[in-house]
């Protein structure tokens, strides 16, 4: 398609859409667009620069997408041609599917070059993506959450892994005190440079000292430890910054998060497993399912995520226009 400009490729793509229905085709006719993802990059770069592109993809918005990969295409990443070779293609298979109910993407499954051959120098990223409607999901533009593909249900990591994480926490925070600046650090380790979700919790006798994380998938997990562990001993707006004399007493909790998936009604939110995302406006709160051992109860669980994390009525997660999306996580502390 060329050099088409987002406009063409909603004209196209609507256009595409009335005429199947016209013609009586559109239960009957699967859209699909071709195009590789990320070109040249090695291939853990691939990766994440890819996994951060199918992050935006699930909110199957072009605009949004288009915006990502410009951003994306401006970073400094060695032999990186472009994220996508064919986007206005892409683009006019979602403006299509939404003109046609579509109301839900998900990512089936991803690999890159680099990953399947051995050759990781030089990769090109592939992925495979659906955009459907769902049955009881309120059909509207922009409905799919804003999910990733890794880490996968099931997520796990060995003793080794979590010991390093853990201390790699403890030292983003220490060197922020120290030297002012993020801690620096390299690994080749294949889980910890695996983009992935992460909320970063700090505790000091028993009590809440600080926590910030990200829903998306966007950096590797072991760097984002760092930046969220900093942020949260730093950054929360909730505490004062955490001082050097509080690090003796100072526990940290680390929660990888699975991808967000929308949940039809409040009832199949589980108490104890599912961590719950509530959005509506603009408005976006969470609470981990760690928040479930201070409040078990589900209705109290979601009136308070609503009032303290969304400024939103407190019965708001009742109403059909609000957002319930769920995920689990694997956590581990110190």
């Amino acid at each position: 398609m060329g050099e088409a400009s987002l406009e063409a490729c909603r004209q196209i793509g609507e256009t595409l859409a009335a005429a199947l229905r016209e013609l009586n085709l559109a239960e009957k006719t699967v859209i699909i667009a071709s195009s590789d993802l990320s070109h040249y990059p090695p291939a853990a770069e691939a990766r994440r620069l890819d996994q951060a592109f199918l992050a935006e993809l699930a909110e199957m918005d072009p605009e949004k997408l288009a915006a990502r990969v410009a951003r994306l295409e401006k970073e400094p990443v060695p032999d990186l041609a472009c994220v996508i070779c064919s986007q206005q293609a892409l683009y006019t298979a979602i403006y299509a599917a939404r003109a046609l109910g579509a109301n839900q993407a998900r990512v089936l499954n991803y690999t890159n070059s680099g990953e399947r051959t051995g050759e990781r120098g030089r990769s090109v990223g592939y992925a495979a993506a659906a955009f459907y409607r769902a049955a009881g999901a309120a059909q509207t533009k922009t409905a799919a959450p804003k999910a990733d593909p890794a880490p996968e249900p099931g997520f796990s990591l060995d003793a080794d892994d979590r010991k390093t994480l853990l201390a790699l926490a403890r030292q983003s925070i220490e060197n922020v005190l120290q030297n002012g600046r993020l801690l620096e650090y390299r690994t080749n380790d294949p889980e910890l440079i695996r983009p992935a979700a992460v909320f970063v919790t700090l505790t000091s006798a028993g009590r809440l000292r600080g926590c910030i994380g990200t829903t998306a998938a966007e950096e590797p997990l072991a760097r984002a430890v760092i930046r969220l562990a900093a942020a949260a001993a730093f950054q929360d707006p909730r505490f004062n910054p955490v001082r050097a004399a509080e690090l003796p007493g100072l526990k940290i909790e680390i929660s990888v998060l699975s991808p967000l998936r929308r949940a039809a009604s409040f009832k199949e939110i589980k108490p104890g497993l599912h961590g719950v995302t509530v959005r509506r406006d603009g408005r976006t709160g969470l609470f981990l399912p760690q928040v479930w051992e201070q409040i078990p109860d589900r209705a109290e669980f979601l009136t308070e995520l609503c009032r303290q994390k969304t400024g939103l009525n407190p019965e708001a997660w009742k109403e059909p226009e609000t957002e319930l999306l769920v995920f689990t996580v694997f956590s581990f502390q110190e």
